[in-house]
C-alpha cells in the first residue's frame, strides 16, 4: 500500500460563481460581479488546503476560459488537480449570486449538462482512491442517475481500499427538478428521491454533515429529533448538525451524549458558502485525529469568519489566521489583516524588480533630444525585452517589473497575461503632497485594473503638515486595496537624501492609522538606528509584511551591490531590491541620442541586470538565506 499522501479527495461540483458587487441590490439589479471558484466540493478543497490539508479535486471543467480560470485557481491554492479533467464536450457551471443581508441571499444555477456532471468512473483509480485518508461526495452528485453510479462506484472502491467516506448533504431543490430556476436559495423540500438516493449513500460513511434542512430530507421526516434518530440507524459514521449561528451539534455512537459546539458571535455580511468553511474546519480537526469538540470549534469558527466576507473559496481562512481568531475572536481587525497578508502571497525567499515607471525623467530625456513622446514607450519596451531574457533565463529567481500605465500600458497587458510579477505605479508623478493620478481617487482607478498587478505609490517624505495630508491619502488607498484585493508596496523617499529617521517616523504613523502595506520600500540609508526602529515596528504591528525593498538611487552596479547583500545580511526584513536608473540610464541616454541601436540597448540593459542581480542572488542561495512567510501554514501547530 502507498503511503496517504492526501488528507482529502473532493468529489463533485466544481464551478464558477459570480457574485454580484452591489449589496443590498436584487439581482436584477446587480451592474457588476466578481469572479470565484465556487461548487461545495471546489471550495472544501480550498477551504481544507489553506487549513494545511493535502486536498485534491476530482472532476471536470469545460474546454474554455472559466474550466482554465478554475485549473489556475486551484493550483495557486495548492490543490491537487491531477485528476480535474478538461470535457471536450461540456461547459463549466456557473452560478449567478446576490447578496442583501441579513437573509436574502438569491442565486441562479447555471448548470444545463455541466462539465463536472460528466464525470465518469474511468476518471479515477483505485491507486488514487488509496493514496487519500477520505473521499468527501456530496448530495448534489445524485441528482442524476448516471452521476449517482458514478458516486456509489467511488464510494465503494474507497471504502474497500480502506480510505474513509465523508458525506456533505448538500441539498439543492432546485437542482433536483423541486422549484424552478429562479428558487436557487430555497433550501428545503420534502423529496422522496432524494432520501431515496441518499440512503443508499449513507450506510458507507464515516462522517455525514449538513444542516437541519438537509438531515430532514436526507430521512424524509419532518421533525429533527425523529431525523436524528433515524440517520444514526442508517449510517455507522459520526453525524454533525449545522445549525446556523447557534453552532451545530455532534453525534457519535462512541458517546453516551451529543457534543454541543460553541458559535462564534460576528456580524453577518454573506452566509453564502458558509457551510463549506465549516466542512473545511471540521475536516481540518477530524482528519488530524483532534477530539469531536476541537472539529466543532474549528468548524464553527472558519464558518464564522466566511459569512463577515464577500464570496466563498476567496474568503476560506488560512490556518493561521483561524488559530488567532479562536485565541481571541474580539480581535477581528487583525485576522482581517492576517488574512489580506496572506491570500494570494508567494513563497519568496528575495524578489527583484526592474524599476522603470519613472515618467518624468523620460520626458525630460526626450524634450533633452527632441524626439516624440512615442519614444518613451518604445524605449519602455526595450527595457522589457532585456528583463525578459534575463527572466527567461533565471525562472527559478523571482525577478519582476514597476511600470506605468501612461508609457507601459502594453507591457502591463502583456506582463498579467504571463503571469509576471507585476507593480504598477498609482501616484501622479513626482506629485508632492502626493495625488493619485490626473488627480482621481484611488478606487476609481484600481476598479480597472487587474487583481494580479501590485499597487506601487511612491510618497515623499517631509514635514508633519505634509506628511498629515499624505498620510490620508494613503489610508484611502490601504482602503481601496482591500475592497479590489490588491496587493499595495508604498515607497517612502525623504526630500532630504541620506535620512531614514522621518521615513520610519511615517511608518509609525501609517501603522498608528491602521494603513498595513504588503511591501514597503526604502532608501539604502546606512542608519542603524532607524533601520532597527522599523525592525521594531514591523515585529510590533505587522509580522506578516511580505517584506522590505530597497531603491538603487542611481548608484553604480559594483556599489549597489555591495550596498544590497551587506543591507540584507544586517536586516532580515529586507528581502530585495527595486532598480532602475542604475540599470537602463546610461544606455538611454545614449538610444535618445541615437548614438545606439535597439539590439545594443537590449544586450547593455541585460549584461548590467545580470551583473547586479546574479551575484546577490546566488550568494544567498548559497548560504541559505532565510525563506519569507509562506502562506497559510504554521511552523508551530498550536491545536
Amino acid at each position: 500500500m502507498k503511503k496517504r499522501d492526501i488528507d482529502i479527495i473532493c468529489m463533485g461540483r466544481t464551478a464558477v460563481d459570480l457574485y454580484s458587487e452591489q449589496i443590498g441590490a436584487s439581482l436584477e439589479d446587480a451592474s457588476t460581479f466578481a469572479k470565484y471558484v465556487g461548487g461545495c466540493p471546489a471550495n472544501i478543497s480550498i477551504g481544507t488546503s489553506r487549513l494545511g490539508l493535502q486536498s485534491a479535486i476530482l472532476s471536470r471543467v469545460g474546454d474554455e476560459a472559466m474550466g482554465r480560470f478554475l485549473r489556475n485557481s486551484f493550483r495557486k491554492e495548492g490543490v491537487n488537480i491531477s485528476h480535474l479533467l478538461t470535457d471536450p464536450e461540456c461547459l463549466t457551471g456557473l452560478v449567478l449570486l446576490g447578496i442583501n443581508p441579513p437573509s436574502n441571499f438569491p442565486l441562479i444555477f447555471f448548470r444545463e449538462n455541466c462539465a463536472d456532471m460528466a464525470i465518469q468512473k474511468g476518471d479515477y483509480t483505485d491507486e488514487f482512491l488509496a493514496r487519500s485518508q477520505a473521499l468527501l461526495v456530496t448530495g448534489t452528485h445524485c441528482s442524476k442517475g448516471a452521476i449517482f453510479e458514478v458516486t456509489k462506484d467511488a464510494v465503494s472502491r474507497a471504502i474497500k481500499l480502506g480510505t474513509k467516506v465523508v458525506l456533505d448533504i448538500d441539498y439543492r431543490p432546485v437542482l433536483w427538478g423541486k422549484t424552478g430556476h429562479g428558487g436557487g436559495e430555497e433550501r428545503y423540500r420534502q423529496d422522496a428521491l432524494f432520501a431515496s438516493r441518499i440512503s443508499e449513500i449513507l450506510p458507507l460513511c464515516d462522517l455525514v454533515v449538513g444542516t437541519e434542512e438537509e438531515i430532514l430530507a436526507a430521512t424524509d421526516c419532518h421533525d429533527v429529533s425523529e431525523a436524528i434518530s433515524l440517520l444514526g440507524k442508517i449510517t455507522p459514521g459520526v453525524i454533525v448538525r449545522k445549525c446556523g449561528e447557534q453552532g451545530c451539534v455532534a453525534y457519535d455512537r462512541k458517546s453516551a451524549e451529543p457534543i454541543v459546539g460553541t458559535p462564534f458571535s460576528v456580524k453577518v455580511l454573506n452566509v453564502l458558502g458558509a457551510g463549506d468553511a465549516f466542512m473545511s474546519g471540521f475536516l481540518r480537526g477530524y482528519l488530524k485525529g483532534h477530539s469531536l469538540r476541537d472539529c466543532c470549534t474549528f468548524a464553527n469558527a472558519n464558518g464564522a469568519l466566511v459569512v463577515t466576507r464577500h464570496g466563498c473559496s476567496p474568503a476560506m481562512p488560512y490556518w493561521d489566521e483561524l488559530a488567532k481568531f479562536m485565541h481571541d475572536p474580539n480581535d477581528i481587525k487583525t485576522v482581517e489583516q492576517l488574512h489580506s497578508r496572506i491570500k494570494n502571497s508567494r513563497n519568496i525567499s528575495q524578489l527583484c524588480l526592474l524599476a522603470f515607471d519613472h515618467r518624468k525623467h523620460f520626458e525630460k530625456l526626450s524634450e533633452k533630444y527632441n524626439t516624440n513622446k512615442s519614444e518613451i514607450t518604445s524605449f519602455k519596451k526595450l527595457i522589457y525585452d532585456a528583463y525578459k531574457l534575463v527572466h527567461s533565463e533565471h525562472n527559478e529567481i523571482e525577478i519582476g517589473i514597476i511600470v506605468d500605465g501612461k508609457y507601459g500600458e502594453e507591457i502591463l497587458r502583456e506582463s498579467n497575461q504571463k503571469k509576471i510579477i507585476s507593480f504598477r505605479c498609482i501616484e501622479q508623478a513626482n506629485s508632492f503632497p502626493l495625488e493619485f493620478i490626473d488627480g482621481h481617487e484611488a478606487a476609481y482607478l484600481l476598479r480597472d485594473w487587474p487583481c494580479d498587478q501590485v499597487i506601487k505609490v511612491l510618497c515623499y517624505v517631509s514635514n508633519q503638515e505634509n506628511n498629515d495630508q499624505q498620510i490620508t491619502k494613503l489610508w484611502n488607498l490601504y482602503q481601496a486595496t482591500k475592497q479590489s484585493g490588491h496587493q499595495l508596496l508604498i515607497e517612502l523617499v525623504d526630500k532630504e537624501s541620506g535620512r531614514l529617521d522621518r521615513s520610519a517616523k511615517m511608518i509609525a504613523e501609517c501603522y498608528d492609522k491602521k494603513i498595513y502595506p504588503h511591501w514597503w520600500k526604502l532608501q539604502p540609508v546606512d542608519d542603524d538606528v532607524s533601520w532597527k526602529a522599523i525592525d521594531g515596528l514591523i515585529d510590533e504591528h505587522d509580522p506578516y509584511l511580505h517584506g522590505i525593498l530597497i531603491l538603487g538611487e542611481n548608484r553604480s552596479i559594483d556599489e549597489l551591490t555591495d550596498t544590497i547583500q551587506s543591507m540584507m545580511d544586517r536586516y532580515k526584513k529586507i528581502k530585495g531590491f527595486a532598480i532602475g536608473r542604475s540599470i537602463w540610464n546610461d544606455t538611454a541616454e545614449k538610444w535618445f541620442k541615437r548614438t545606439i541601436n535597439d539590439q545594443d540597448a537590449v544586450h547593455e540593459i541585460y549584461t548590467r541586470m545580470n551583473n547586479l542581480i546574479i551575484p546577490i542572488v546566488f550568494q544567498n542561495l548559497l548560504f541559505g538565506k532565510e525563506k519569507a512567510f509562506v502562506a497559510g501554514r504554521s511552523q508551530v501547530d498550536e491545536y
